[in-house]
């Protein structure tokens, strides 16, 4: 039988067992003698593999957590010292552990792509001025803010993936937030 083929009621009662999370979505499915379609299986499927990819690198994110502590880069942001391209070192890293996780099965987000590329272009603050000309102490939330952006959206990424990586044992059909980002990190939902 396939979905649409289902009452309403059945669609509901369904629904209602996969936001409880308990069991595989494919499992529910299965049960209630229902054939997914391909594009459902297909996404369920990347969905439960990158799950897998999290899981096998959990050790390497959890590291990566508690190296990169941004409790010193954030005060010298507004200190407005150079010490905030720690941050950038950071950023670089964990994007790093991001890539690997994709591989070449899943692509990045390009809102997330940008949003590093522009917070990582500059290593340091001689990087600023030789290639634009402006002091970056005269203009430094233009500079600067970008670094803390990109290492943040990292952060959250990865906080996500380590957090979702020990509490899921499969990719959920009611998701949450965090885990929907993940998919949208690796555009795996629109």
């Amino acid at each position: 039988m396939t979905w649409q083929e289902l009452s309403m009621e059945a669609r509901f009662r369904i629904m209602d067992e996969m936001q409880e999370n308990k069991k595989s979505p494919l499992q529910i499915m299965m049960e209630a003698g229902v054939t997914p379609s391909d594009s459902w299986f297909k996404s369920l499927r990347a969905a439960e593999q990158l799950l897998e990819r999290i899981k096998a690198r959990l050790p390497v994110l959890e590291e990566w957590l508690h190296d990169f502590n941004d409790e010193d880069e954030v005060y010298r942001f507004y200190h407005q010292s150079f010490k905030v391209f720690g941050l950038v070192y950071g950023a670089d890293n964990g994007y790093e552990l991001i890539r690997q996780i994709a591989g070449d099965e899943y692509k990045v987000d390009g809102w997330y792509l940008e949003i590093y590329r522009d917070g990582t272009r500059f290593k340091d603050m001689r990087d600023v001025e030789k290639a634009t000309g402006e002091s970056m102490n005269e203009h430094w939330l233009k500079y600067a803010r970008p670094i803390a952006e990109a290492y943040w959206h990292t952060n959250y990424f990865i906080r996500q993936m380590v957090k979702y990586g020990k509490e899921l044992e499969f990719a959920p059909a009611g998701l949450p937030s965090g885990w929907a980002a993940i998919l949208a990190l690796y555009s795996l939902r629109g």
